[in-house]
């Protein structure tokens, strides 16, 4: 069997106000690994059976992190996506790099598994039904009236270890999750499927055919050795897999499993997973920086600033770069209702971030303005920035921490902290990390008449 992981693509950047954030499977919430690692190590040792399918700008964190668990990964393996274009496509895309006969479970990456050993035992079940023509997916014992997941009846048929599925149902409201969960057939939907390649690309002609038309013709400039453009692949169609065709097949069957399973997409899911002080305050920051006074039974996700709670309880308090949050721990996911509002409002952080990350590093946004730009700018150790130059845009560049080795136009300087220099308009550098062990950190402040992101030329 071979694994697929959806990592997350492109899309809004509002983490942890959405699901989305660069993305929440890079952040170590459980214990010392990422989400991905733990999905990855939870079912392979080795890693050569490991696939992964996320978007282009969080190849470099991909690969980082996968290699440190399996150090040989093969860079083929990362299947990236040009832009984001939800489920569907992402495992359409995903299998032109599978046989038809091959075995695949596809898995999220933000997923947490208390019982990992049942859980591949119940995978194993699940490749067996889909072996004999199935798409078999995993119904999670549900143990409370969540409204936040979609739901999976299974019929009375047994398809092997599993029975047949009667239909897949949206996210219900409380009264209609509570009668679920008193009927006992229903399950969550856990969005872990496991089918035949060639069941897969049957089913996907049957009931999304624009899909599988459009996997055809990515497939013939594949074997060309043609790139695949963003523009190519906007020409699927932006639906999730349940939509396209778990909802419409009549091959689909229901494993059930008691796994421990919880997905990692809301603050609740996060409060009841993280550790718990002794005012049962689940915690997310550096000791140092929260303060808490009669509050009991709080989230507190945060960063560099300091929160302090005053005889407060049952609250999301999560501070980023980009947004403070403060909810009702019951009303965590109704986040969804406020990306929304963002999007309709324009708001530009539906597209950018304070804190975007590199292959080499990362950059903080501090200062935007029609002629300034101020950003601090990390490079990881033994890394560097490519050569670049700018035709209108000049450069100032101060020297946190670390020790930088700058090469303007084939001459070389070392620049410790404090020390600055300035980049001329069409002056070619490259800005390296001197040190292999310690990061480099500098603030760069870019002048122009008119400042303009596209003016980085690369040589």
């Amino acid at each position: 069997m071979k694994y697929l992981i959806l990592a997350g693509g492109s899309g809004t950047r509002l983490w942890p106000l959405s699901r989305n954030r660069y993305p929440k499977q890079f952040l170590s919430l459980i214990n010392d690994k990422s989400m991905l690692q733990n999905t990855a190590l939870r079912v392979s040792e080795r890693g050569d059976d490991i696939y992964i399918c996320t978007g282009a700008g969080t190849s470099h964190i991909i690969r980082n992190q996968i290699r440190q668990i399996y150090p040989d990964y093969a860079d083929s393996h990362i299947l990236l996506e040009p832009i984001g274009r939800n489920t569907a496509p992402a495992i359409a895309y995903s299998c032109l790099s599978f046989n038809d006969d091959d075995i695949v479970a596809v898995l999220s990456a933000d997923a947490y598994i208390a019982k990992e050993a049942e859980f591949n035992s119940i995978l194993t079940q699940a490749a067996g039904i889909a072996a004999d023509g199935y798409i078999a997916t995993l119904g999670i014992v549900p143990d409370s009236p969540k409204t936040g997941y979609g739901y999976i009846k299974r019929s009375e048929a047994k398809i092997g270890g599993g029975y047949k599925v009667d239909r897949f149902v949206e996210k219900p409201d409380l009264p209609t999750a509570q009668k679920y969960l008193r009927d006992g057939s229903y399950y969550w939907n856990a969005g872990i499927f496991v089918f035949r390649v060639s069941t897969f690309w049957a089913e996907l002609s049957k009931y999304a055919p624009s899909i599988a038309e459009t996997s055809a013709q990515l497939r013939s400039k594949i074997s060309s050795g043609e790139h695949i453009t963003a523009d190519d692949y906007a020409q699927y169609n932006n639906i999730s897999i349940d939509y396209a065709v778990m909802e419409h097949s009549d091959r689909i069957a229901v494993v059930e499993a008691d796994v421990g399973w919880n997905d990692i997409g809301s603050f609740k899911s996060l409060y009841d997973l993280l550790p718990h002080n002794a005012d049962d305050n689940a915690c997310r920051i550096s000791p140092d920086k929260f303060i808490s006074i009669d509050s009991q039974h709080n989230c507190i996700y945060g960063g560099s600033r300091t929160i302090v709670t005053l005889g407060v309880e049952h609250l999301i308090i999560a501070d980023t770069p980009d947004a403070l949050l403060i909810a009702d721990t019951e009303h965590s996911e109704q986040i969804k209702q406020a990306v929304n509002i963002l999007k309709d409002q324009g708001s530009p952080l539906i597209d950018k971030s304070v804190v975007s990350h590199k292959p080499w590093g990362q950059v903080r946004h501090l200062y935007d303005a029609d002629n300034t730009e101020v950003t601090q700018i990390t490079v990881s150790a033994g890394c560097s920035i490519p050569a670049h130059y700018h035709k209108w845009i000049s450069e100032n560049i101060t020297i946190v921490s670390g020790t930088a080795q700058i090469t303007i136009n084939g001459t070389k300087q070392i620049l410790n902290k404090t020390e600055s220099l300035r980049c001329k308009q069409n002056e070619i550098h490259l800005i390296a990390n001197a040190s292999d062990k310690e990061d480099l950190q500098f603030i760069e402040t870019k002048t122009a008449a008119h400042l303009d992101k596209d003016d980085i030329f690369y040589v």
